[in-house]
């Protein structure tokens, strides 16, 4: 699922090596190991962990490569000035609401 997202992401015009950070679970090991291989190979930016959704157990957990240069890169940048928004915005199931 996420190497179709991010190859719709890609035809879109988002790169999604740096605007996407994903954090994918498997109970499996191997899955895990393939996981981790298709995303490094992809670009793809995240976490893999072995564990388990259903009870919060975590064995291990791999960082992808794009994710660590991203955040070797943007920990390195200078911080940008922060804006303000100026009227809160709630947003329902329906829809959005002022």
């Amino acid at each position: 699922m996420v190497l179709a997202a991010n190859s719709v992401l890609r035809d879109a015009g988002i790169d999604p090596a740096t605007e996407i950070y994903w954090h994918m679970v498997d109970v499996d090991f191997r899955a895990v190991c393939g996981c981790y291989l298709q995303c490094a190979l992809t670009g793809a930016a995240g976490v893999v962990t072995h564990g388990n959704t259903l009870s919060l157990d975590e064995w291990s957990h791999s960082i992808t490569p794009a994710a660590a240069v991203n955040w070797w890169l943007f920990s390195k940048a200078p911080e940008q000035p922060r804006v303000e928004i100026q009227k809160p915005v709630q947003l329902s199931l329906f829809g959005e609401t002022a």
